[in-house]
């Protein structure tokens, strides 16, 4: 763990899916979108993807297996760039729709 952003190389998001018995069970892509604290979205692999009726740009894609049983997930992301001090805002997608939203500070 680290604070600094001259020393930062990757975040970790933790997620929690809760248990839920009607979900479909499977792969479910994720999609990452980092907010810098100037407000623009760090692109990473540059794909777009729909969700809340908008096609977004994401920073990362991954996917991860859902049996309907509560799970916590860990999603690691490398920026390619360098880290800026400032607040970051992180927002995580699942089959169309916002499922988190989080955000960190670097010095």
């Amino acid at each position: 763990d680290v604070s600094r952003a001259s020393s930062t190389q990757k975040i970790r998001i933790t997620f929690t899916i809760n248990t839920n018995p009607i979900a479909t069970k499977g792969m479910h892509d994720i999609y990452l979108r980092v907010i810098d604290p100037a407000g623009n979205l760090i692109i990473g692999e540059g794909g777009m993807f729909m969700a809340n009726n908008q096609e977004l740009q994401y920073t990362y894609k991954t996917a991860i297996e859902f049996s309907g049983e509560a799970k916590s997930f860990n999603l690691d992301w490398t920026n390619r760039n360098t880290f800026e001090p400032g607040n970051y805002t992180v927002l995580l997608y699942a089959d169309g729709a916002t499922m988190g939203r989080g955000g960190f500070t670097l010095r």
